[in-house]
């Protein structure tokens, strides 16, 4: 059941216009150089307990629209077959430096829970 206020909006509408706001905040601002070319290199990593297969659709929306993407699995997660002992975070760092791109495109780097 929704609360709703005196202007005829519900809490749950202001719920959910807060939090497109608040995410429009942080999406980051491209350069004017990448506007003009229309492309950035995204490189996604994700949360615990995940791997890199949980961003197939943002990845295939942002390849549709001209972008390049990178997704990482962190050492013992997905695909990736390191033993679970020498899953440390220097490791996981390791691994997301050696997959950022050599580009001159914008690199936008995404991480969830975890991985950010």
């Amino acid at each position: 059941m929704s609360t709703f206020h005196r202007d005829g909006t519900s809490r749950r509408s202001f719920l959910q216009l807060a939090a497109a706001l608040g995410a429009g905040a942080m999406l980051p601002q491209l350069p004017a150089e990448a506007h003009s070319r229309g492309r950035a290199h995204f490189v996604f990593v994700h949360g615990a307990w995940y791997g890199a297969w949980c961003w197939y659709k943002i990845v295939a929306r942002l390849q549709h629209f001209g972008h390049n993407v990178t997704v990482v699995d962190l050492p013992a997660h997905g695909v990736d077959q390191t033993p679970v002992p020498q899953a440390t975070l220097d490791s996981y760092a390791q691994r997301v430096i050696s997959v950022l791109p050599d580009t001159t495109d914008p690199v936008i780097l995404v991480g969830h829970s975890m991985g950010g």
